[in-house]
Order: structure tokens, then sequence, then C-alpha cells
């Protein structure tokens, strides 16, 4: 702690402190001493002492939803330091630092086949740092702490004053000043992730605990929790792969659906892309809508107990057609039907209302505690009655595809590295639009510069941001150039802290320094940019480059003789 680079805390969390004097601290100290930024409020305190617990990272990430996955993941270390402020002498019999985890299950039924228990509890750690004990700490200097730096005092003489002279054990007398333990211990990426259900709780925390010798001094304790948060294995490509639906409804009617991402996190916009060609029949397409479903199961082993909630399913995204219309044809003439192209923001929020328990819950790999998700996309849809042309018939066509849901602290921002092609400054979120947003990735990134006018960056966006459509200016029918955020029933509150490039939505096609665009409806194009113009091909030799054939045998015998 006393060099200029921690090997704990970065230097954004490292400040310089204040001006200390003392006999140990002028010899021990020859440079500015640097000490970690505190919290704004102790995690414990007297009227003598106060305790802060400081993690490097409150937030840790493990990898891998199977056991063939995170088996061959390395651990994540969980590090930081204790630091008790001393303000007057005093005398503490113990310091010690303890990691717990605990996972609960709550069973209203009773747990089978007795229920008498209606809540059981699993132990999933207990790790103990015993920084500091008077009956084993007599030679130790500094009362073991990893730094200590002295408080100013008026009387340099006075920490040589035992408390009682008569029966005094120097070993327990803690003099004012600062004294920093650090620790680690590594989690082993099966350790199952924080989750906080109705019925079921994985929480992690860490207890501090400081013990007095006195009665009328009692002992200190004081907790932070820990969160654990999961994400997908970063060589699993699958997962981070597009799901494409592609069908042929009633030889009618063909669909191609495109959802951005089979993994996404909660409160981020997920893209989506409908094409619909028709083929035969005048059908119509009246209605889209998206839903998440989400089924949670609980288990208790020893009792081979199982219990399921009731599948919850919360529409996301609604767009429909006017009343008697169809999203296929066109507004002038209701009856021509075309090919059309749909692109959406689809908003994936975590919470939904005021309480705590009306929302999304991520993923788990946990057995105790199972949570897995469903998108399900029903079209309605209509024909025309073969039995009586005047009317039509009705239709729902549902599809449905596995999707994993992540924390929202579960983004690239927190779990990779910055790519290296990322040249550009990034965007200052204050003086943007809410329409235009930081691209952060190897496949796109900002290409503006800080202005100081909304109106300034509006222009600017679209002078520089385009869609790569195949269809030209003179010929762009069935292709929308905005995507429908209005179709959206939920949208992100004043209070949610964007986390990453996924966070809101962009209107266009952000382009990386190498100008590659980034969209998900690119999938169904194919090419996905604009053709090359007609002069960029090589024409074959004009007929003045080549004499005619001779129509006797001459011309014959000399293309043999060469």
């Amino acid at each position: 702690m006393l060099a200029q680079h921690s090997p704990i805390f970065p230097r954004s969390r490292l400040t310089i402190s204040p001006e200390r004097s003392g006999r140990n601290f002028a010899q021990s100290i020859t440079s500015t001493t640097l000490l970690p930024v505190l919290p704004d409020q102790p995690t414990a305190k007297s009227s003598s002492i106060e305790v802060y617990i400081i993690p490097t990272e409150k937030n840790l990430f493990v990898q891998g939803f199977n056991a063939h996955e995170y088996t061959s993941q390395p651990p994540t270390l969980l590090r930081g330091s204790l630091y008790l402020r001393v303000l007057k002498q005093c005398k503490i019999k113990s310091i010690t630092l303890t990691l717990r985890g605990i996972q609960k299950t709550f069973w209203p039924d009773g747990i089978p086949p007795l229920r008498h228990s209606h809540w059981q509890s699993n132990d999933l750690i207990t790790h103990s740092w015993p920084f500091y004990r008077s009956e084993t700490s007599t030679c130790i200097s500094d009362n073991g702490a990893d730094c200590f730096v002295e408080l100013n005092s008026k009387d340099e003489t006075a920490h040589e004053l035992p408390l009682h002279p008569n029966n005094s054990n120097l070993a327990e007398v803690f003099y004012p000043g600062d004294y920093i333990y650090n620790f680690e211990h590594p989690l082993p990426a099966s350790i199952p992730e924080t989750c906080d259900s109705e019925f079921g709780r994985t929480s992690y925390w860490l207890e501090v605990v400081v013990s007095r010798h006195r009665v009328f001094n009692p002992n200190l304790s004081g907790q932070i929790p820990i969160t654990i948060v999961r994400t997908p294995l970063v060589e699993n490509v699958r997962d981070s792969e597009s799901v494409v639906i592609t069908d042929d409804w009633k030889d009618q009617l063909r669909f191609e659906i495109v959802i951005g991402s089979k993994t996404f996190s909660l409160d981020s916009y997920l893209p989506l892309v409908f094409r619909f060609v028709p083929l035969f029949g005048k059908p119509a397409v009246h209605m889209i809508r998206v839903y998440l479903t989400q089924t949670m199961k609980y288990r208790y082993p020893p009792k081979n107990a199982k219990r399921s909630d009731p599948i919850t399913k919360t529409m996301l995204l609604k767009y429909k057609a006017k009343h008697g219309h169809s999203l296929l044809s066109d507004t002038s003439n209701d009856y021509n039907y075309l090919p059309r192209e749909l692109e959406f923001q689809m908003y994936v929020p975590q919470q939904f209302e005021s309480s705590s328990y009306s929302k999304i819950h991520p993923d788990t790999s946990y057995e105790n505690i199972q949570v897995k998700h469903t998108l399900r996309i029903c079209l309605r849809l209509s024909t025309l009655d073969p039995i009586n042309p005047g009317k039509r018939k009705y239709f729902e066509a549902c599809m449905e595809a596995p999707v994993h849901v992540l924390s929202p602290l579960a983004t690239s921002r927190h779990t990779l590295l910055p790519a290296y092609n990322d040249l550009v400054p990034p965007l200052v979120m204050d003086n943007i639009p809410h329409w235009i947003h930081e691209r952060s990735g190897s496949s796109s990134s900002s290409i503006f510069e800080q202005t100081t006018s909304d109106n300034q960056v509006h222009t600017e966006a679209q002078e520089t941001l385009g869609f790569h459509h195949l269809t030209t200016s003179e010929d762009s029918i069935g292709f929308e150039r905005t995507t429908h955020l209005d179709a959206n029933l939920y949208s992100p509150t004043k209070s949610s802290t964007l986390q990453s490039h996924i966070s809101s939505p962009y209107m266009s096609t952000f382009e990386a320094p190498l100008g590659i665009p980034f969209r998900a409806v690119h999938l169904l194009r194919n090419p996905s940019f604009n053709p090359p113009p007609f002069d960029a091909d090589i024409s074959p030799p004009g007929i003045d480059y080549l004499p005619p054939p001779a129509y006797d045998g001459s011309y014959f015998e000399q293309q043999l003789v060469v």
C-alpha cells in the first residue's frame, strides 16, 4: 500500500493520505502514501473506531452455464482491504473478517413428504480471515496490519502511556491511526450466482467483527453484500449468434424472423427483424406480438422435493396495423399486398412495477433454483375464406426460441477488454440525444466528435449515418427505414444506468473504423451491402479485336498449325 501502484486497487480508487506524523511514520514512509478511497459511510463505527470493508470489485463474474463449461474455467478472485481507523487509543481483543454464502428456498405448502418445514437453507461458502487476536499477536508489529499510518497527535509521547500501568498488555493496545488489512480468496467458477426470487434466494456478503475487552464497550459488526454474476463463455460462439426462423405459412406467406442474439442482458434493447413475402391468396398480417416466458423450478435434493412456479408470460412488444388493414398492404391501396420488412428494437426491462418481485430474473445454473426463458413470437394472420370470398379467416402463428437472459451487469463493458480497433474517442452521453448512443465493441463504434448542441449532433448524424439497403432511392418498396420504438410496451426509466452499447436503441448503422456495419437486418439480405455499380464489371473484348473466321478450310488448318 506504500507504493505508487497498488496491486489491489486501480489508481482511480487510491487517494493521497492526509498529513500524518509520528515516530514510525517518518521511518517507514519516504514518499507520498496512497490509501484506498473510503466509502461515504463506514461499515461499523463507534466513538473511537471506524471500520470500512473495501472490496476491489463488488460484482464478481463467473463463466459457463453447464458443468462441462465452468469446470475448465479459472477461479474468480475476491480481494480487497479491511480499513480500521482508530480515533482514540483503545484495546481490541480480535478482528475477524468472514465471507459467507447462503442459499434459501421457501416452500409455502411445506417440504414433502411430511411438509413440516416451510424453508430450507444451505451454506455455500464460509471463509474467515483472523487478522488479529490478542492471544497470538504479541510479537507482531503494527498489530498485524499490512499498512499502518499514525494520526497526528499533539502529544508525541501519548502513545507511550499505557491504559493500565500495573497490568497492561501492550499487544492489545491500538494507537490512533489507520490499520489496513488486505485479503483475497479464490471463488470457483461452479459457485452459484446471486439470485433473488420470490421463493428462492442466493446471497453472499462480507462480515467484520471487532471484539472489545470491556463490557461497556460493545463489539462492532457490519456487513456488505457481494454480487456474483454468471456470464456465457467467451469462447462459446453459439450463444452469441443470431437466431433465424424461416417458414412458409400454408404456402401463402413466407416469413423470416431474425432475433439479434440468443443471449441478451436485462435493461437493454434486443434487435428484431421481420420479413414477409406474400406467395398466393393475398394473405394479411394484422399484428405482431413478442412475449418473454419465464419458468422457475425449485429442488431440495436431500428429500427429492420439487416445486414449480406458474409460468409467467410477459408481453414486451406489440405492433399492429390499423383496423381492417394489413401490415403487408400499401397505405394507399389495401388490396395491394407487397413484401414488407420491419425492424424493431425491443426493450427488455428487469422490473415492471414498484414491487421487488415483479421482475424478470436472469438465468441460473444452480440445480436448487432453476430459471429458464423462452422468447415467443405470435403473428395474427388472415387469408381469404374459400367458401365465402367476401370474408377472411383468421389464424394465430406462434414460434418459440430458447434464449439466455443475463443480469444487467453482464455486459461487454464489464466482462471484456476494449477492442483494439476502437480508435475513435467515445461520445459524451450528456450532449447526445437519447436515440444516439455510444457503440463499444469490435464490430462498431461511434464516428462522431463531441458537440455542444443537440441540434449539431442530430444534423451530423443525419449526414454520416445511414442504412445499407439493397434497394435504391427509386425502388424502396417493402423496406422500413425506421425502427419502430413505439411498439415497445416498456421503456428505460430515468434512474436506470446504461451499462453497455445495447442499453439504448440505435436508429441507423454505426460504422466502425474499418467500415463494417452491424445490424441484425443484414442477416436477411444477401448480400448485406449495396451491389457494385455496373461500370465496375469488366466488359468482354470488342469484336474489332477478333477477325471473323474464314469460310474455307484455311482457318481451321491455321489453328491446327498453331
